[in-house]
């Protein structure tokens, strides 16, 4: 029998399959198609959620989210944002879930949504899915995957309805200047337009120079923005599934009846460890960016030595958005090549199909020990450059 039409729009993300094509394959694989962490949560998250499943916490609860974590939310955003939002500012529930939830609440058939690429696949597939228009502005490698405001303006059409932005960025690992940030807010305010900022890896950056500036200081999430936070990457809470939006109370209303129809709630465990998260001092943090700078740093460096592969140093984010296009081979070719030799990465046509001569490494969940094999298996295949950067 035929499926329905919005079923022929369902997609996926290219990274899962390919991890479900390596599930039988030889365990000596060396895995930087997901953006996982092999780094553990802090004692105190791991504690709070198995203590709360010892407790009993193991019912049903608020379809908004955990009073007690919504508070947290609130003062969390107030110490580190310089506002406080209302508690009915405050949704909690997966990050993934909110693209999809915050899209059908605000959008029409008619509208449009302007998002640039590379960009996160789920945009890509929400947007497909559920038949919204979309204006997909490209970004370039010659301009460090910055977002041009004068590309910008000219896409927006009477129709626009959002513009979904995401810093700092999965895969290029760019973060937003507080400057542009400001214009594209400007540009949402004039014309009465959505600015979704997914903000998942607010946490996660290198130099103060390059840290995360959250474009709801602008309007305080009460008109024009919303912002979507995870505790996955923030706090290496990725099996949790937890995260959290802030936006204006009538469109948190609406994201909170979605959760409410579909998901009914979070789990109480989960959203306690997400209250221990956010308690943390800022140690744990530190400490885990330098882990995960220490393995940029050399996988950037060595990268940039190999025969036909280059790439920008991310500024944020365990993501390395690597320039294939010297090797002569497409995202496909370079993909299959490197699986043969146990390397496993995401194509960069997942993230828009601009990107035919890109791959992306997360290097989240390898060891330096992986990395360092890994450098020698390139070389080997590819090639060394004489000159090193």
């Amino acid at each position: 029998m035929e499926l329905s039409r919005v079923s022929k729009y369902l997609t996926g993300q290219e990274m899962f399959k390919i991890l479900e094509k390596c599930k039988y394959n030889n365990s000596e694989l060396i895995h930087y198609e997901i953006g996982d962490q092999n780094i553990e949560p802090d004692e105190n998250i791991k504690n709070a959620t198995i203590n709360s499943i010892l407790n009993g916490d193991i019912n049903y609860t608020s379809s908004e989210g955990l009073f007690e974590l919504r508070v947290s939310i609130q003062e969390y955003t107030d110490k580190f944002l310089g506002y406080k939002p209302d508690i009915q500012q405050i949704s909690v529930l997966t990050a993934n879930t909110s693209i999809d939830f915050l899209l059908r609440s605000i959008v029409n058939p008619e509208d449009e949504i302007i998002y640039f690429t590379p960009a996160f696949p789920t945009y890509i597939s929400v947007i497909k899915y559920n038949n919204f228009n979309s204006t997909a502005i490209h970004l370039d490698e010659h301009n460090n995957f910055n977002i041009n405001i004068k590309t910008l303006k000219k896409a927006i059409k009477p129709n626009t309805k959002a513009i979904i932005i995401n810093s700092p960025n999965n895969p290029t690992g760019t973060v937003i200047k507080e400057k542009t940030l400001k214009k594209i807010y400007k540009i949402c305010k004039k014309n009465n337009i959505y600015l979704i900022s997914d903000e998942t890896y607010s946490e996660m950056y290198y130099t103060k120079s390059n840290k995360h500036i959250s474009c709801s200081k602008f309007d305080f999430c009460k008109k024009n923005i919303i912002t979507i936070n995870s505790f996955s990457k923030n706090y290496s809470m990725v099996g949790w599934r937890l995260g959290y939006v802030i936006g204006p109370k009538n469109v948190i209303k609406k994201v909170n009846l979605m959760t409410q129809t579909i998901l009914s709630c979070l789990p109480i465990f989960t959203q306690k460890g997400a209250i221990a998260a956010l308690a943390l001092d800022g140690k744990w943090i530190k400490d885990r960016n330098k882990k995960l700078l220490k393995r940029r740093n050399y996988l950037y460096k060595e990268i940039n030595k190999i025969k036909g592969l280059s790439c920008e140093s991310p500024m944020a984010t365990f993501y390395l958005f690597v320039n294939i296009k010297e090797s002569m081979m497409n995202c496909s070719q370079f993909t299959e090549l490197l699986l043969k030799n146990r390397i496993v990465v995401t194509p960069g046509t997942s993230f828009g199909n601009k990107y035919k001569t890109y791959v992306r490494f997360s290097f989240g969940a390898v060891t330096m020990k992986q990395i360092k094999e890994t450098v020698i298996i390139l070389k080997k295949i590819l090639g060394e450059e004489n000159e090193s950067i």
